[in-house]
């Protein structure tokens, strides 16, 4: 049986401070615990919508802002549920892919495992 990490870490990097500060605030309503994804379902009986919260399959996910202020860099960490059903990655897909289509800007996986590591958990309570 396959077992999905608990959290993924990932770091977005963009050209500036500034730009990192508009992909952050752009993000902060994506990642609310009540925003909603919708996913049609397509059968031989038509097509259906369903309705995901964030809440649903996330405990958290944080942003975590980069110690240099005049970096570009931040951090987006995704602390899933273990009951989440397996919706919870097509969410997080979206998300980063959202913020892939931005000029300049990269993500790159940083960290995934049950267990956060400990220099990210002081960064996680700011």
């Amino acid at each position: 049986m396959r077992r999905d990490p608990i959290f993924l870490v990932f770091t977005i990097t963009s050209p500036s401070y500034d730009e990192s500060l508009q992909l952050r605030e752009r993000l902060r309503h994506q990642i609310e615990p009540d925003a909603e994804f919708v996913d049609s379902c397509h059968s031989s009986e038509g097509t259906k919508n369903v309705i995901y919260r964030i809440g649903d399959c996330f405990e958290e996910i944080a942003i975590l802002a980069d110690d240099d202020e005049s970096g570009g860099s931040f951090r987006l960490v995704f602390h899933r549920k273990p009951t989440a059903e397996r919706f919870w990655k097509e969410i997080m897909v979206r998300i980063v892919r959202s913020l892939e289509v931005e000029p300049r800007v990269t993500v790159s996986l940083e960290y995934q495992g049950d267990v956060l590591p400990a220099s990210m958990r002081p960064m996680l309570a700011k």
